[in-house]
């Protein structure tokens, strides 16, 4: 048999007015996309983090002087206080700012892979991406700093594809400012994207081949990338320098990273080793490893449900099926991203004495843009921060791929394709399924105003039970707070924390404790809420904040239990004791037990 093999076929045929079409259809379809389930589910933690926060800024508080952050940048926060000043604060209207990132981000990505991939090729791209909005819940579900600081580097992506093919200075400073925006949303993504990208500008005239570069050619562009960057990023730092947050700033967007990153309670990539035998140490950190919304509808019973009981079933107890999947999807990025990087710079070496393509250029583009997002992989390693840089990193191995597959004989090609449309065909299919039980799990309906979402069965009443305690036990202009890790219960009460703290974790500013105990004796609060139902790895409540525990145990009582199934979340409301009888020393021990828990 005579078997022919293919020369490798030219490249695409550019981005013409037909994508300008594609690309805003896209965007529409990916919002409808989203419609039937961009309200379901409510996080207590991170959602609820920027919600309060965003609400404090609207309330006249500054960011890092007033509100203590964590790690971000502000353009988050700043962004969807100015979308409540227009909307009025509610989670359903956080969700709509979401549904537009995510829009926004799916339609850059088509525009970006159309400088490597035929239209066929990137629209099923986009759908793979429209599967990626489901299975990285809960990230793109809520509004979060990282999908807006993701979408905007996407759009400055596309931006600077355009300026690479045109070799537009304006649009080089145009791509920067997009840049700069995604810097001053997320600086691990941004910064390490924009990075990338400044790299390759720096790059691309030596690679040329023909002529050595002058001065002006080898750092202009990339001059005029970082100057659109710096436009908009020092005019909002200086603001936050001049209203006197400036060590602030830079204590917790800059220090307060870089010390978290050797703590301990840091999910790693899982071990490679064993390999094909089950893994004790992954299973131990089963849930932070294990794909969020199958864990969060199927790991134990769900009536109803497609699939339940994850947990007690043969293919986890018996198999390491799991255990094989899960270190095969941790560990491909790191795969990909080297295999995309040794053929794309293998073309561009083998490409140097004529010159680079227009095309070649957009595919280390490409390249560019998968190697900063892998770079940004940092602690923790876990399934939601791992879905965020997946796509633009499989993006870049596919862009290589491609060209290497298509010199395989007819045949063969043929059967890659095929292959590779039957798994996004199985993948659609069973995203769709998790849509529909999604719809089914989350079904309880939060009617106050700052809800108009669906929660959880366990969740739902709870949070129903303590919106309702506090208006009808706390005068109105009295502060909640809720710790340690649920802010979401401060943001739909429509009430403020106290002394700029929305979580208490290991790691924060060593004051804390003496700023929130000043601050509950001068703001005079009585009630507080904690939750026992939390994360171990943090430790216990009286090891993480030990100086704040011992001023609660002794100035505090249990008032009410929130509890509505067995081994379902437990929340507590405390009240501030005012009896000085030694008979309240028992509650007080029961308050330091409670404490205690982990």
């Amino acid at each position: 048999m005579n078997v022919k093999t293919r020369t490798a076929p030219s490249a695409p045929l550019p981005p013409d007015a037909t994508d300008g079409w594609l690309t805003a259809l896209v965007f529409a379809v990916a919002v409808v996309w989203q419609l039937p389930f961009f309200d379901r589910w409510l996080g207590l933690l991170d959602e609820g983090y920027i919600l309060a926060i965003a609400t404090d800024i609207n309330r006249g508080d500054l960011l890092y002087r007033d509100i203590y952050i964590d790690g971000p940048m502000p353009l988050a926060f700043e962004t969807l206080a100015a979308w409540f000043r227009l909307t009025g604060p509610s989670v359903l209207a956080s969700r709509w700012l979401a549904v537009f990132c995510f829009g926004a981000y799916t339609a850059a990505t088509y525009r970006v892979s159309r400088e490597a991939l035929a239209r066929g090729p990137a629209l099923a791209f986009v759908v793979f991406l429209l599967c990626c909005r489901v299975w990285s819940f809960p990230h793109w579900q809520v509004y979060s700093y990282s999908a807006v600081s993701a979408a905007l580097l996407l759009v400055g992506a596309a931006v600077l594809a355009h300026a690479l093919r045109r070799d537009s200075a304006g649009l080089r400073v145009f791509a920067g400012f997009f840049l700069g925006l995604g810097v001053l949303a997320k600086q691990n993504y941004g910064g390490l994207v924009a990075v990338a990208f400044g790299l390759l500008l720096l790059a691309l005239p030596w690679l040329e081949g023909r002529k050595r570069p002058n001065l002006r050619e080898a750092l202009g562009p990339a001059w005029q990338l970082t100057a659109g960057a710096l436009l908009v990023a020092l005019p909002v730092i200086g603001g936050y320098i001049y209203a006197g947050a400036g060590e602030q700033i830079f204590r917790q967007t800059l220090l307060f990273p870089l010390s978290m990153f050797d703590d301990a309670f840091y999910t790693l990539l899982p071990d490679l080793r064993p390999f094909f035998a089950q893994d004790a140490a992954l299973r131990e950190q089963i849930g932070s490893y294990f794909p969020s919304l199958p864990a969060t509808l199927w790991w134990n019973d769900c009536a109803g449900c497609f699939a339940a009981n994850i947990y007690t079933g043969g293919l986890y107890k018996d198999t390491a099926l799991f255990d094989i999947l899960l270190k095969l999807v941790y560990w491909s990025p790191l795969v990909l991203g080297a295999f995309a990087t040794c053929i794309m710079l293998t073309r561009a070496a083998a490409a140097r004495r004529e010159g680079l393509s227009a095309a070649l250029r957009g595919q280390l583009l490409i390249l560019a843009l998968g190697l900063g997002f892998l770079a940004a992989f940092s602690k923790p390693r876990d399934w939601v921060h791992l879905m965020m840089i997946y796509p633009p990193v499989l993006l870049a191995a596919v862009m290589a791929g491609q060209q290497q597959i298509s010199r395989l004989p007819k045949f063969f090609t043929r059967a890659t394709g095929g292959l590779l449309g039957m798994g996004l065909a199985l993948l659609f299919a069973s995203t769709l399924v998790m849509v529909v039980d999604m719809r089914r799990v989350f079904d309880h309906y939060l009617a106050f105003d700052r809800g108009q979402v669906y929660a959880d069965r366990q969740n739902g009443p709870l949070i129903d039970a303590v919106v309702t305690w506090q208006a009808e036990n706390i005068a109105p202009d009295q502060p909640l707070p809720s710790w340690p890790t649920q802010p979401a219960l401060v943001f739909l009460s429509g009430r403020a924390t106290v002394g700029g703290y929305h979580v208490i974790w290991p790691g924060q500013n060593p004051a804390r404790d003496g700023v929130l105990r000043e601050a509950l004796e001068q703001r005079d609060v009585n009630h507080l809420l904690f939750s026992i139902s939390q994360w171990g790895q943090l430790g216990s409540f009286g090891a993480i904040a030990p100086d704040l525990y011992r001023y609660l145990v002794e100035n505090f009582e249990i008032h009410r239990t929130f509890s509505h199934e067995l081994y379902g979340p437990i929340l507590v409301a405390l009240e501030r004791d005012t009896g000085v009888s030694a008979g309240r020393a028992g509650e007080r021990l029961l308050v330091s037990d409670l404490f205690a828990m982990r």
